[in-house]
């Protein structure tokens, strides 16, 4: 099977959302790029971004719960909605640290793929691949990796959104593929535009424009699709940066009524790095009592800086409000 990249492109389709979404996503970088908060932007655009995933898919995760379960403190009996937004999240994360050349490879996609298969199958100590099955997805990624190859003449975000259509033709709408295609797609795009911030949040531009796992046809209005969502996705992103800095200004006002000693920015500090944060795992990190660290996370939250996420009374998680 191969897949044709028409030529000439539908130009005067995607024209419009191309400029807007290349504009809005050179701004969310060169935010970024200068700001004190880009592994806080990470931490916290791969859970929004993981839950939006799952929306994509037609399932509804709470934040809350892939928190709790991404901090093994949820319940033992999870539901699978919840083991697929979890690869999802475990993914972004692996994507950030890999180089390109690590990524865009047969063996790379496979192991992303063969994650997001165990997930979807919700039993994560089992594969479902056999060799035959190995062995037809390694050539449909190996075509898919010379369809990238015969994108490079073409400018980024048209390249990118050719590269998802490309990887639907090729492997089909199953719940599994789409997802790792959703991922695969803002790598690409972050690799061809030489960002340097963690991959785009497609999953949230996607679902504020309405798109779901099918692309809309004919292709001028896919690619349009794919800026529009890109635009979404970088305004998003521009959002949650500002939420970081104002959070940030909060804390140093709070931190004028405080002790000189006072352990709250470095409570806060752990917020910001890791998204999410119990009472006990600050007093660990921090050498606190438990307590101490429980009134440092109410004071945040009384404050408008935290919100309590897990809903539970005890053991309870906070993250940014």
């Amino acid at each position: 099977m191969r897949y044709e990249i028409p030529d000439p492109l539908p130009w005067d389709q995607f024209g419009h959302p191309w400029e807007d979404a290349a504009d809005r996503l050179a701004r969310l970088d060169q935010r970024l790029r200068d700001s004190a908060f880009a592994d806080a932007f990470a931490a916290h655009a791969d859970l929004d971004e993981a839950v939006a995933s799952a929306w994509i898919d037609g399932d509804v995760v709470p934040l809350s719960e892939l928190v709790l379960y991404d901090a093994d403190a949820g319940p033992a009996l999870t539901g699978p909605a919840t083991f697929r937004a979890r690869a999802v999240l475990r993914s972004r994360r692996a994507l950030t640290r890999q180089r390109p050349a690590e990524t865009f490879t047969v063996d790379g996609i496979m192991a992303l793929q063969r994650r997001h298969t165990m997930a979807d199958a919700a039993t994560p100590a089992v594969s479902p691949i056999i060799d035959e099955a190995n062995r037809d997805l390694a050539g449909r990624i190996a075509i898919w990796l010379e369809v990238l190859a015969d994108l490079k003449p073409l400018p980024a975000l048209p390249a990118a959104a050719l590269a998802w259509d490309a990887w639907h033709a090729l492997n089909g709408t199953e719940r599994c593929s789409g997802a790792v295609g959703r991922l695969l797609v803002p790598a690409y795009l972050r690799w061809r535009e030489r960002l340097q911030h963690p991959a785009l949040c497609l999953n949230i531009g996607l679902r504020a424009v309405r798109c779901g796992p099918r692309l809309p046809r004919p292709l001028g209005r896919t690619i349009a699709t794919v800026c529009d969502a890109v635009t979404a996705a970088a305004d998003h992103g521009l959002a949650l940066h500002a939420r970081l800095c104002l959070a940030h200004q909060r804390v140093e006002r709070l931190l004028t009524d405080s002790r000189r000693n006072s352990r709250l920015p470095k409570v806060f500090g752990l917020v910001l790095q890791q998204a999410s944060i119990s009472a006990v795992s600050a007093a660990k990190q921090l050498g606190m009592s438990p307590q101490r660290a429980a009134d440092h996370l109410m004071l945040l939250t009384n404050a408008g800086v935290l919100r309590e996420l897990s809903g539970r009374s005890r053991f309870r998680i906070f993250g940014l409000a």
